[in-house]
């Protein structure tokens, strides 16, 4: 087993290693890296899962075998997950919502005059890795696309 103290400074490799990592030069406000019980514990928000796996990835390339601890919550997942949880909660489930995210920021959009607003929020924030819950987004056509409506507000 590793010294904890060691944890320590792999973990300033492990920093060093996806600052240079493209994908997360635009995000890494939204990343965490500290040392664990377990290891380099390695937190945040990311696109998709396949970012999340490719960073791992990277950094074991570049620092070598160093204990890592996955803790990324990917967009994909959330949206998924957030859009399931509405789905199934007895509050929320009557109504279709249409779910996006960013960097773990969740917008959903969908008819609320029926449904409570309380309860979409509770729902929403109830799921790991949501940073915040946007409803602000007007009822939206089927074809629209919350995310790039959410992309383009977050933008102004």
């Amino acid at each position: 087993m590793a010294d904890p103290s060691d944890f320590n400074i792999q973990a300033v490799e492990v920093r060093r290693a996806l600052a240079s990592y493209d994908p997360f030069r635009h995000g890494s406000e939204y990343l965490d890296v500290r040392p664990g019980p377990n290891g380099v514990e390695i937190h945040g928000a990311v696109r998709t899962d396949a970012i999340a796996r490719s960073a791992l990835h990277w950094v074991r390339t570049h620092v070598g075998d160093v204990p890592l601890v996955n803790c990324l919550v990917a967009d994909n997942v959330l949206e998924a997950e957030v859009a399931h949880a509405l789905a199934t909660d007895p509050r929320t489930r009557a109504e279709q919502f249409r779910v996006g995210a960013y960097l773990g920021q969740v917008a959903v959009a969908g008819p609320f005059s029926a449904v409570d607003h309380k309860a979409v929020l509770e729902v929403a924030q109830s799921i790991s890795g949501v940073r915040g819950v946007d409803m602000s987004t007007p009822s939206l056509p089927a074809d629209a696309q919350p995310i790039a409506t959410m992309a383009m507000a977050m933008s102004l």
